[in-house]
């Protein structure tokens, strides 16, 4: 974790993060944003402080499907583990 807050630039934008957030994480949101917007480029032009202001929801929604995704993963692992656990036991 990083003692000093850092930016990330996002659709154009360098968004600044407090001291200690978990800069990998926030990378990998990022990166999710940047291609979800580069497949759903619109034409329509807002102004800055709605960019900033989506850019922050987007981040967070794109952090959110990843840890989403992580707990799925982490869950489809367990049961799998557990079948195996119930099959020896037959």
């Amino acid at each position: 974790m990083s003692q000093h807050a850092f930016s990330i630039n996002v659709l154009g934008h360098d968004i600044i993060f407090r001291p200690g957030a978990d800069i990998d994480r926030i990378q990998r949101a990022a990166n999710l944003v940047e291609e979800l917007y580069a497949n759903r480029k619109t034409g329509i032009i807002a102004c800055q402080s709605k960019d900033i202001l989506l850019t922050y929801v987007a981040l967070a929604l794109a952090d959110d499907m990843l840890q989403m995704k992580k707990m799925q993963d982490n869950m489809e692992n367990s049961l799998e583990n557990l079948l195996c656990e119930i099959e020896k036991s037959l």
